[in-house]
């Protein structure tokens, strides 16, 4: 090679080099262009100047793989801005000949493009053109297919401007490049293109049939070759799939209309349909309320087709089903002029009266519980619904045959102190001595079918639960907890474990609730005996647990000193006065420490970041839990106030330094936070609102952030530690690399993306699910 360029004219070149194997060619070429530096780039095209306008399409064709070949090969800086433009427009121009593989020239034209980073002002509407207006796309190998999303991505990032200028022709171009694509790593970069597209250009009349083309991949069915270890896996499809439903909030409507379709269709799997519901809540919270609105009965009802499907075995609804409900009923309680009419049909629970009689009770049941757990407005609408439907069926009344009334009527009983119990947290709105009747009237009818234990737990739950609710202001309630209390003798020794606690929880309720009566009783037998030590660690205790009851607290110190005026024990009333004295000295202390810090932290100046800060770090270097929730609060404070950027850094780098004097345990005595790992798990948890509060500010903090990524490798390597289990630091860390990523420009980025993806490939290994589709996700980010 070097006779030919050096010595010999171009007839004698081109028959050495019909003798030079093309490794060879390419392998001396590159020695020669960069190590040598003895040839230049333009006498290396001219020596294949030849061969390049042959008429032969073999000799054509070698000639463009072997200058292709040697072009990918230069360093990314070897090349100028002018080289670059006449090698695109010679590479662009090759396209158009038939007779040559367009596989090495599109491999050529994607590395000029993507990793030499020099194109040309104004070129990228020419190489859109060329590559995507004019080639089928589907009809080129997944390789090749790849490197031409490729290049479509890189202009949507750093050439967006010059993309706007193709127009809707993009959005056209895309459909039809990207119909019909079934290889697992071109449709990734297919979603991330599709994101960016929607996003950024304008889209005319081919909104609709943008979405079509995501639509046919969902729910993604792929599962990848054991074989292959590196190979794109499913989690992080799904993960780019769902993406692009959320890139745009004009597709509200055709997502909730898959979504409903997807539910109701009798061909999608099981394990499918839950991870609609998980999809499901993300939906909710990204689009507006008005679309949901529209598609709100169509929702419930695949919601509610998934959680009572009667050929599932489950005896519970699955966890994604309950957050999708959950979200549903949260946009609407966001949004007070559609809450009312929302939460109605939410919590409607006709729908579920004749579930009983299909076996489905208990998933119904779980289902309205968890939609009443949502806010105290939904449960003021269902739990007086639910409690009527369960007497009803604890009546037997739900019931025409007797085949399953027992295991119906026992069914409900079973779950009426659940529902009891919701009651008695959200009683305010709800007429509690209505349904107090009911039950009574319910009670005091002969019980059938069941047996004696609960029937009797039954008893002990409804008395024990309106005592609390309209204490004992019933006549009828008053009369069934007398009866009830003369069998608690035999039932507090029951050999059923179930009864003996109901029992146990009735007689604690009965007697708060007839505190006057008890506590006369206790003064009594308290006078008979004589005030002794153990008399007094009584009325000190009792003091102690009802501090915060004045009413209770009032009326036993008036007791306790009538005791006292009829005694002569002198030394052991003053131990027992100075006793309740500094009870009560310390609750008052207490509360009005607690009003203090509760006004004090009202202060809308700088002085309250500084006064955080110093509570902060005293009750963490004193080892106390305490801290990290005024972390928190001077985190949460800080977010919503930019105006103190300063005095944010410079309190961070406060509370962060552990090397100077005061917070070093090498020159003082104090022990790290980090020595802690349950701590450190939740400071691990407080870096995802110091991001987010980040995003904000204008300036970047490159040197900061940089100092932020060892944690969070740290942390992945951590987290297959037993202590570590819970998953929470490694599920915060994916979050802090998504926030990172989508802060830091990506110039920045590049350094650490490998050992990013070593990190977040780790992570899709994990053994919960939640890890690994959000690894998935933010590895599909980065």
């Amino acid at each position: 090679l070097r006779r030919c360029i050096f010595s010999l004219g171009v007839p004698k070149m081109n028959r050495i080099l019909d003798n030079i194997s093309n490794d060879d060619i390419v392998k001396e070429s590159l020695r020669l262009l960069v190590d040598e530096h003895s040839l230049s780039l333009s006498t290396f095209i001219e020596l294949f100047k030849p061969r390049l306008t042959s008429f032969d399409a073999n000799e054509r064709d070698k000639a463009i793989h072997c200058v292709a070949t040697v072009l990918c090969n230069l360093p990314k800086d070897f090349l100028n801005a002018e080289q670059v433009k006449l090698l695109l427009e010679f590479f662009l121009d090759r396209l158009e000949d038939c007779s040559i593989s367009s596989e090495i020239i599109i491999n050529a034209i994607n590395h000029l493009v993507c990793k030499v980073c020099l194109l040309p002002m104004d070129y990228e509407l020419k190489i859109f053109n060329k590559l995507f207006g004019d080639l089928n796309i589907q009809s080129f190998s997944p390789k090749v297919r790849e490197e031409l999303y490729e290049i479509l991505e890189f202009l949507l990032i750093f050439h967006l401007k010059g993309m706007r200028t193709v127009g809707v022709d993009c959005a056209l171009c895309f459909i039809r490049a990207a119909s019909g694509e079934h290889n697992a790593r071109c449709l990734l970069i297919v979603f991330r293109v599709f994101c960016l597209i929607v996003k950024n250009l304008v889209l005319g009349p081919f909104l609709n049939e943008l979405f079509d083309i995501i639509a046919s991949y969902y729910p993604i069915e792929f599962n990848p070759p054991k074989s292959d270890k590196n190979t794109i896996t499913r989690d992080v499809l799904v993960a780019g799939c769902e993406e692009c439903f959320l890139a745009h909030s004009g597709f509200a409507d055709l997502t909730y209309k898959l979504i409903i379709e997807k539910l109701l269709d009798d061909e999608t799997e099981e394990i499918g349909k839950i991870e609609i519901c998980l999809f499901l809540v993300k939906a909710c919270v990204f689009y507006p309320v008005a679309p949901l609105r529209n598609h709100l009965d169509g929702l419930l009802g695949g919601l509610r087709a998934v959680a009572l499907n009667p050929s599932s075995d489950a005896e519970s609804v699955s966890i994604p089903v309950h957050s999708a409900i959950q979200a549903i009923a949260l946009k609407f309680l966001d949004h007070s002029e559609d809450s009312l009419d929302g939460m109605e049909q939410i919590c409607n629970c006709e729908l579920f009266v004749l579930q009983a009689q299909l076996g489905l009770m208990n998933r119904a049941l779980d289902l309205l519980e968890a939609t009443a757990k949502v806010d105290k407005s939904a449960a003021q609408i269902i739990l007086p619904q639910v409690l009527r439907w369960l007497l009803m069926i604890c009546r037997g009344d739900s019931s025409n045959t007797s085949s399953n009334k027992v295991s119906v009527i026992t069914d409900g009983l079973n779950s009426l102190p659940i529902w009891l119990n919701l009651l008695k947290k959200n009683k305010d709105g709800i007429n509690c001595h209505k349904i107090c009747d009911e039950f009574i009237d319910f009670l005091q009818n002969k019980f059938c079918f069941v047996d004696e234990v609960l029937k009797y737990s039954t008893k002990y739950v409804v008395a024990e639960t309106f005592m609390q609710l309209i204490h004992l202001e019933n006549y009828n309630l008053n009369k069934l907890c007398e009866c009830l209390l003369m069998r608690t003798v035999a039932d507090i020794n029951s050999s059923g474990e179930q009864l003996r606690r109901y029992c146990s929880s009735f007689i604690s309720g009965f007697a708060q609730c007839n505190w006057q009566k008890n506590n006369s009783r206790f003064f009594l037998k308290m006078e008979a005996l004589g005030l002794n030590s153990e008399n007094e660690q009584l009325i000190t205790h009792v003091f102690r647990n009802n501090v915060d009851n004045v009413k209770i607290c009032k009326d036993f110190l008036v007791h306790t000193l009538n005791i006292f005026l009829t005694m002569d024990h002198k030394n052991v009333e003053a131990n027992c006065l100075q006793q309740i004295g500094l009870i009560i000295e310390e609750s008052y202390s207490n509360g009005k420490l607690r009003e203090y810090e509760k006004k004090s932290l009202e202060w809308n100046s700088v002085d309250i970041i500084r006064f955080k800060s110093r509570v902060c770090l005293s009750l963490l270097f004193a080892g106390r839990v305490q801290g990290l929730k005024y972390f928190e609060d001077l985190i949460s404070a800080i977010v919503y106030n930019q105006e103190n950027t300063n005095i944010l850094v410079s309190e961070l780098k406060n509370i962060f330094d552990f090397e100077s004097s005061s917070n070093n345990p090498d020159k003082c005595r104090i022990s790290l936070i980090s020595d802690n790992r349950n701590i450190q798990l939740q400071f691990y948890e407080l870096l995802i609102p110091i991001l987010l509060m980040l995003q904000d500010i204008s300036t970047f903090l490159t040197l900061e952030y940089t100092m932020l990524l060892p944690i969070f490798r740290d942390i992945f390597d951590k987290s297959g530690n037993d202590s570590y289990a819970t998953g929470w630091a490694t599920f915060n860390a994916i979050r802090c690399f998504e926030l990172l990523a989508r802060r830091w420009p990506v110039t920045t980025l590049m350094q650490y993306s490998n050992q990013v993806f070593t990190a977040l490939i780790k992570a899709t290994g994990s053994h919960k699910r939640v890890i690994r589709t959000a690894a998935a996700d933010v590895r599909n980010i980065w």
